[in-house]
Order: C-alpha cells, then sequence, then structure tokens
C-alpha cells in the first residue's frame, strides 16, 4: 500500500527523532513479552528448536523496527511502506512458527504472545507511518494471525470454538493497532493546525519586513550616491567647464555603480545567508551558484539548509570554513556542501542527526558521508 498522507515523521523529522529511545523501549517491551511467551511455552513441552527461531525471527523484525527509525540518511533504508509491510510479514512468519512449536499444545489457542506482542511494535511503527497505512497493515497482520489461530484450534479440536478463539487473536492486535493509528492521526491534526498558524504568523512578518527592507535597499543607494555622485556633481557645477579629468572621473563612478547594483542583483539568497553569517577567525565560506539554482528551492529546503549553515557557523569544531556547490543534472538541481569538522564521526553524526533528519524529508533526495573529518552532505530538488 502507498503512502495515503504524512506521517508525524514527516511533518517534524527533528521532533520524531526525539521519540526513538521510546521506539526503542516499546520493542524491548515486545520481545520482552515474546521471550517470557516463550519460556513458558517450553516449559509446558513446546518443540524448543521451532520456538527459538519463532523468537529469533520477531526479534529480527523488532531490530530492523529500531535500525530503520533511526536511520537518518538516504544511503540506508528507511522505514518506508515497503519495509513497513516486510516487518509485518516477518512478524506473522513468527506467530506461524510458534504455532508449529505448539502444534500438540491446545494451550497455545488460549495463551498466544503473539498478538499482543505485534500490537505492541505496531505502537511503535506508528510516529513513522501514516496511520491509513498503519491500519492496512495491521488489519492485514490480524487477518493473518486470527487464520493461523482458527486453523490450529481446528486441528486441535480445542474445547473453545475455533472462531472465537481467532476473534479474540485478531483483537489483540487490532485494538493496538487503531489506538495507535489515531494517536498518530490526532498528533498530526495538531502539527497541521501548528503549521497552519505558524504559516499565518510568517506571513504577517513578511509583509511586515517588505517594507524595511525596500527602505533599507533604497537607503544604501542613496548613501552610494551621497558619497560617491552628488560631490562629484557639486564640484562640477561649481565650474565652467568640464575636462577631461571629469570625464575619466564620471566613467569610473558610474562603472563602480553599476558594479555594485550587478554584484547585489547576482547575489542568491544563500549568498547572503553564509556571507552575513561567516564568522571571524577563519577562512571564509564558499557559495558556487552561478546559475541562481538557490532561488528555485522551496520555503522548507531553504530551511533545512538555512538550520544547517546556522549549526555549521555556530560549530567551533569547523575552524576551515564550508562551502557549498549547486548546479544542474538530467533530473533537477544538486547541492554539496563539504566541511571540515575536527571532531570524531559519532559524535559529528550525533550533533548533526536533527539537521540531517530534516533535510532527508526537505529534500527529494539526500545522502551524507564523514570520511578523515570531511562531512559530505548531498541533496537534490527539482529545478524550475
Amino acid at each position: 500500500m502507498t503512502c495515503t498522507g504524512p506521517s508525524r515523521h514527516e511533518l517534524d523529522p527533528a521532533g520524531a527523532r526525539g521519540t526513538w529511545r521510546l521506539t526503542i523501549t516499546i520493542v524491548a517491551i515486545a520481545v520482552g513479552w515474546a521471550m517470557v511467551g516463550s519460556v513458558v511455552s517450553l516449559v509446558e513441552g513446546s518443540e524448543p528448536i521451532l520456538t527459538a527461531v519463532a523468537l529469533a525471527v520477531f526479534t529480527l523484525a523488532g531490530a530492523l523496527v529500531i535500525c530503520l527509525s533511526g536511520a537518518s540518511s538516504s544511503r540506508r533504508l528507511s522505514l518506508d511502506s515497503r519495509m513497513h509491510g516486510v516487518i509485518g510479514a516477518i512478524m506473522v512468519s513468527a506467530y506461524a512458527l510458534s504455532a508449529l512449536a505448539r502444534g500438540s499444545d491446545d494451550t497455545f489457542t488460549t495463551d498466544p504472545w503473539g498478538p499482543l506482542s505485534i500490537g505492541v511494535v505496531v505502537v511503535a511503527i506508528a510516529p513513522y507511518r501514516p496511520p491509513r497505512e498503519i491500519v492496512f497493515h495491521g488489519g492485514t497482520m490480524a487477518i493473518f494471525v486470527g487464520f493461523i489461530t482458527y486453523l490450529h484450534a481446528e486441528s486441535k479440536e480445542s474445547a473453545t470454538s475455533p472462531q472465537v478463539l481467532a476473534l479474540v487473536a485478531m483483537i489483540g492486535v487490532l485494538g493496538l493497532c487503531f489506538g495507535a493509528a489515531m494517536f498518530s492521526r490526532r498528533t498530526i491534526e495538531a502539527l497541521l493546525r501548528w503549521q497552519k498558524r505558524a504559516d499565518v504568523a510568517s506571513e504577517a512578518i513578511a509583509d511586515e519586513l517588505r517594507a524595511t527592507i525596500a527602505q533599507s535597499v533604497y537607503q544604501d543607494r542613496v548613501t552610494i550616491l551621497n558619497r560617491d555622485v552628488v560631490p562629484f556633481f557639486t564640484e562640477v557645477l561649481g565650474r565652467s567647464e568640464l575636462t577631461d579629468e571629469d570625464r575619466a572621473r564620471a566613467k569610473s563612478i558610474s562603472s563602480a555603480i553599476r558594479g555594485i547594483m550587478v554584484a547585489d542583483a547576482d547575489r542568491s539568497w544563500l549568498t547572503a545567508v553564509v556571507e552575513r553569517d561567516a564568522r571571524r577567525g577563519r577562512s571564509p565560506n564558499i557559495v558556487d551558484d552561478p546559475q541562481l539554482l538557490a532561488a528555485s528551492m522551496d520555503l522548507r529546503a531553504r530551511t533545512a539548509l538555512r538550520a544547517l549553515i546556522g549549526a555549521l557557523v555556530d560549530d567551533p569544531n569547523v575552524t576551515e570554513g564550508f562551502s557549498i556547490a549547486l548546479a544542474r543534472d538530467d533530473d533537477g538541481c544538486v547541492g554539496v556542501l563539504s566541511a571540515r569538522i575536527r571532531e570524531s564521526e559519532h559524535a559529528v553524526r550525533t550533533h548533526y542527526a536533527p539537521f540531517f533528519a530534516v533535510m532527508k524529508i526537505a529534500f527529494a533526495e539526500f545522502s551524507e558521508d564523514f570520511h578523515h573529518y570531511d562531512q559530505i552532505v548531498r541533496f537534490t530538488y527539482e529545478r524550475p
């Protein structure tokens, strides 16, 4: 099933990263319950090898959830719709193996660990996938869990109706699944309302700043005229004739003013931001954007890149400045940011993980690599 709406991770990637430790805790609870159920089944006489395999398979599913939800680079797999389905299939397989392990034990149909553990893992996945997808995959897993329970009860002639046992097993998955989806939906709705209010506020601030910016630009032009042009005109008007020196000086002044205006026109917002945030005492930061491709970034991409630039400027371990190069390719625009950071790879990834998480969502493609103190960030976005 394809994604049918935003997830909390997409709307608030930096905030969703804060739930990763909670994700680990929830998955640990699910695996721990599976271990307890497996130990109980061994005591009751289940087949040891199949029991161990079932537990190992379920633990693999939990490990995938932890690894994929914590990935911040596109070089790694992410917890997308396809991997969500793969994890669900692994958990259902673990439940089937557990049923085989207790094939001669009727207590499997009355005290299985599978439904509750599967439902708890679905809760751990909820922040990273859309609510409708959670319901779809959770419902699919519940159907298979109920089918496996029904077959086991039917084959062992359980005292309780197989249909009732299957329904009880399905409820264990569906209850947690729908609860997780509803909580995720309410969280997403709250984020969307907050974003809407923030957009209105930012538009109001932008309207207020436009007049100030226009006045500032106007004042800069007037300053240039008062400093260079007005004194020259005053001097010329005070004399009765023009000389060759006056003509040369007028040409020089006009060329200088034209150069300033052309330079201002060729400066993108990215160049302005990097120059404004330049830090004294280190090599200058470099922006290579001859085609002014930074102007084609949308607001979300600009905000993400601007945040990373601010973090690099404030990082005392970035002593040699950084460079940003933008170019066109067949699929759009490609950007490469390079910075030399005098810190360990683990420390760099930990410090910049929230920024990378946001950029992964903001850009069409994103990757980062750290090698011998060189941090390389690559990103792509659609060209105009």
